[in-house]
């Protein structure tokens, strides 16, 4: 390498468990070492991976280069990365130049930063205030006001910008595609909304593309939130211990059909379960609607055919109904008493074979789902059972691809409220604790009657 004016910067990234730290050595052409060492403390919402770290290592180097008025260096580095596009600690550095007894080393000031170095930008005029991101559309439609420092082109587009959004009681609302108002969250309110939609009380852990249109029905909105929720998913801990590995290639769906909401159904068994919940189950009997794609299922600490039975009356026929068909696989368990009861009742009973397990695949689908949604759920290893309730409750109100909707809202003709909507407040919420009971029956009653036009005019 050529020397161009004697001057050398050695720059390094380090990440380990208790975090990272970046390192620069400053050599001068009188063999003078000038060490710098900075601590990379960055909150959750800016991501910290090996290469940002390399180039806050370069970008630490390049300031201090500045404030010595060196017009002119080498910059080395053991990142390939970075030094195509423009290492270890610095212990490492400084271990691996040889200082010589008679040269002078600066003491080393060991600093802090809280942000990337993008956000400390040399001259500087952004003035951190504190204000929500809508702060700007919510002073233009309420006074019709720009910011100061707006220009022409910035005035534009807060004007096209503030077209999907409206002011309803003081509070700001953003129009989604369907026509729905959706709240429009600040940070602190979108990170407890998240936390609370992902992994609360009916929380199953999906993923962070799934998280943001649930939280989007749940009718939450802010500008970041497909991002914001990606991130927030890979840095839960119970979704990285329990993530899937897929080694499977993709294939082709082989769906059933189903005429009506609870006309066929998938029962099947999961288990044995080990270790046994802490009042002794060890089986699971999780049936499915094929329609609605909704899900019943209970625990047992045995199970025989007369307990299926059992299940099939309480939680099928006498919640919704006779079906028309039932789908299981050749167990035991759906044999003798079983049988019986379906042909008491008239209900075709259809058994998968062991070559063709697609014919019974929603429902284990909906095994691997309820799995998954439990081992995130559980706090100990016993306690599986106790959280069954709630992993129903996550599954039965998340958005199936399938039906572009969630089976809650198919089965009962609108959305689940969600705890999160009773703390943070909705618009559903407000205008249900406003109208009276008068004028929601009536508001029924007129639903009813466009239901049953929209009916007449698809059989005319």
């Amino acid at each position: 390498m050529t020397r161009l004016s004697g001057w050398r910067m050695y720059f390094d990234g380090a990440a380990n468990h208790p975090g990272y730290g970046i390192g620069v050595l400053l050599v001068s052409p009188q063999g003078d070492h000038i060490p710098r060492s900075v601590r990379l403390t960055f909150p959750d919402y800016h991501p910290t991976t090996n290469n940002i770290v390399e180039y806050e290592a370069c970008i630490l180097g390049l300031e201090t280069a500045l404030e010595l008025g060196i017009k002119q260096m080498d910059v080395l580095g053991d990142s390939n990365l970075v030094l195509r596009q423009f290492a270890d600690a610095l212990a490492t550095l400084a271990s691996i130049v040889d200082i010589p007894t008679n040269v002078v080393v600066r003491p080393l000031l060991i600093e802090t930063r809280s942000a990337p170095a993008y956000c400390h930008l040399i001259d500087e005029t952004e003035v951190q205030d504190d204000l929500p991101w809508f702060h700007d559309i919510r002073q233009f439609l309420r006074y019709g006001t720009y910011p100061k420092a707006a220009t022409v082109k910035d005035r534009r587009a807060l004007r096209q910008l503030a077209t999907r959004f409206v002011i309803c009681e003081e509070t700001l609302y953003r129009r989604s595609v369907d026509g729905i108002l959706l709240l429009c969250l600040d940070r602190a309110s979108a990170d407890r909304v998240m936390r609370e939609v992902h992994a609360g009380v009916c929380g199953p852990h999906m993923g962070g593309h799934m998280l943001t249109r649930k939280i989007m029905r749940a009718g939450y909105f802010w500008l970041t939130m497909e991002t914001d929720c990606c991130q927030f998913v890979r840095r839960c801990p119970e979704c990285q211990r329990h993530g899937d590995l897929i080694h499977v290639p993709p294939s082709e769906l082989h769906a059933l059909t189903s005429p009506w909401p609870f006309s066929v159904w998938g029962i099947d068994i999961i288990g044995k379960i080990s270790p046994k919940s802490s009042n002794g189950h060890e089986f699971i009997l999780v049936a499915i609607d094929y329609f609605t794609k909704w899900v019943e299922a209970a625990s047992y600490a045995k199970l025989t055919s007369t307990r299926v039975d059992s299940f099939i009356r309480s939680h099928i026929i006498c919640r919704y109904g006779v079906p028309h068909e039932l789908i299981s696989d050749r167990g035991a368990h759906f044999r003798a008493e079983v049988e019986t009861l379906l042909q008491k009742y008239g209900i075709q009973h259809h058994r998968s074979s062991a070559y063709m397990p697609q014919t019974n695949g929603a429902v284990e689908a909906t095994n691997k789902n309820i799995k998954r949604i439990l081992r995130k759920m559980v706090e100990t290893s016993r306690d599986w059972s106790e959280k069954l309730h709630f992993a129903l409750w996550a599954y039965r109100t998340s958005f199936r691809t399938p039906t572009e909707a969630t089976p809650y809202s198919l089965v009962y003709g609108m959305e689940v409220v969600l705890p999160i909507k009773t703390e943070m407040g909705s618009l559903r919420v407000a205008l249900e604790q406003q109208i009276s009971e008068t004028e929601w029956a009536q508001a029924r009653f007129q639903r009813q009657r466009r239901l049953r036009a929209a009916d007449h005019v698809q059989a005319y």
